[in-house]
């Protein structure tokens, strides 16, 4: 049988009181476009902090903005 992600215990299984707002991912979609304008290139964790929203959201709405060709991600070489 294969684990799953809600079987480990450091996964998270209720929300706390502050992960319980979520934010419209076409409002991300929109914001994370307009950073991008401004600054070029982020890594994922800047545009995290900028939009003080879950990790999960910035993830869907960059996949949704990749999915429709208007991001990309690349390796950054540091």
């Amino acid at each position: 049988m294969r684990e799953s992600y809600e079987d480990r215990e450091w996964v998270v299984k209720g929300p706390h009181a502050s992960m319980a707002v979520t934010r419209s991912i076409e409002d991300l979609e929109r914001e994370i476009l307009s950073l991008l304008e401004a600054h070029g290139r982020m890594r994922l964790s800047q545009i995290w902090r900028v939009l003080n929203c879950h990790l999960w959201e910035v993830s869907l709405a960059l996949k949704r903005l990749k999915d429709k060709g208007l991001a990309e991600e690349e390796a950054l070489n540091i």
